[in-house]
């Protein structure tokens, strides 16, 4: 693989003090790629979560160079779905490339509820076990050792706790999604979803009923547009996280389903002490699904309020995001809040109406420039 040098991703970065949270939000097509960094002083921490298409890798081979040392902390895996493991595989499959880990979270079939381990061979997440387990040769990957290497996933049922993971230097991860329920719906299927990542294809769109599409200036009639959850198996496995650092926070969704992000939001919300049924503050939304109708929805919106909501998508292929899930944002997000989009274009320009954003009290914000995406900068408070 040819690896092609990407500039530093400067844009949008204004800090007088440098500690803080980093979250760049990297062009990956229709995919996800994000790279947190936590900086204390001299103190320097990077994390990758998921590394978007396959097509994504050399980008992201040309930012990993970038990185003094060349080291992740961690690497999380969401999920097996092309968009989001695609752009990993090809880059950690390269002998050329070089990046230290520090640890790997990825739910393989090992960790499926009632499933066993597979030989070594099975297409077990399109070659990333086998490069987690040292496969052909290769070194051994640190994998869920947070979790004592069972599943990354959080409890469900009455009174749930949610895993918590501090790092030494001072982020600490909460996990949203998935439950043993999602995960275990995987599994029933693992073998179609990973047939057809082998074929680059992605998890079907779940099917959203015929109704007129809403046009004009009316946002409230485009937010209460009638929607399916997501329904797609894959998309419920995905790992979704609260990542907090330097008093900062993001939430960091995958494609998780609604619901269960939800109902963790609102239960970490009642164990912080905020109380029952009230909203789960936080800096930044990274939204779910790049911004499906099935998967940002009124309840989920309704369980956290944000400053900033970040979409993540050139909406090339499954016309992402939804101009439902857009105005739902616009209309019920937190007060006097910013659009993220990590492509410009005529999907994603449209919402950056004057009359809509002096009415709706929130602004837009795109790359200043074609293919680097957008980075947030968060100044640390403690």
């Amino acid at each position: 693989m040819t690896v092609a040098p990407m500039p530093a991703l400067r844009t949008q970065i204004c800090a007088p003090n440098p500690d803080g949270l980093l979250l760049e939000v990297l062009p990956a097509d229709e995919g996800d790629c994000l790279l947190l960094t936590c900086r204390r002083g001299a103190d320097v921490h990077h994390v990758l979560i998921d590394g978007g298409t396959p097509a994504t890798a050399p980008r992201l081979a040309g930012r990993l160079a970038e990185i003094p040392g060349g080291r992740v902390e961690l690497l999380v895996v969401t999920h097996v779905d092309a968009d989001h493991i695609g752009g990993i595989v090809r880059l950690l499959d390269d002998p050329a490339f070089a990046l230290e880990i520090g640890e790997v979270w990825f739910n393989g079939y090992r960790h499926l509820p009632g499933h066993a381990p597979r030989p070594r061979g099975f297409r077990d997440g399109e070659g990333l076990v086998d490069i987690l387990t040292g496969g052909e040769g290769g070194r051994v990957l640190p994998w869920n050792e947070a979790f004592g290497g069972a599943a990354a996933m959080r409890e469900d049922g009455e009174g749930f706790t949610l895993p918590e993971v501090q790092f030494n230097w001072g982020l600490r991860l909460t996990l949203l999604s998935p439950t043993p329920e999602r995960l275990g719906a995987l599994g029933r299927d693992w073998q179609k979803y990973l047939d057809a990542l082998h074929r680059a294809e992605h998890s079907a769109q779940t099917p959203q009923p015929r109704v007129p599409r809403a046009r004009g200036e009316d946002l409230e009639a485009m937010a209460m547009t009638p929607s399916r959850d997501d329904s797609a198996k894959p998309n419920g496995s995905s790992i979704a996280l609260l990542a907090e650092f330097g008093g900062r926070s993001a939430v960091l969704a995958g494609d998780a389903f609604p619901d269960v992000l939800a109902a963790a939001l609102s239960r970490l919300a009642e164990l912080r002490g905020h109380g029952v049924d009230v909203p789960l503050p936080v800096d930044v939304f990274k939204l779910p699904h790049h911004g499906s109708q099935a998967n940002v929805t009124l309840p989920l919106l309704a369980a956290v309020k944000a400053e900033h909501y970040v979409f993540s998508t050139s909406g090339a292929r499954f016309r992402h995001p939804d101009q439902a899930a857009v105005a739902r944002v616009i209309t019920r997000g937190g007060p006097d809040h910013t659009l993220w989009f990590n492509y410009a274009n005529t999907r994603t320009r449209r919402w950056d109406k004057a009359e809509w954003k002096a009415s709706h009290a929130y602004r837009t914000r795109y790359p200043e420039q074609a293919g680097r995406g957008v980075t947030l900068f968060l100044p640390a408070k403690d």
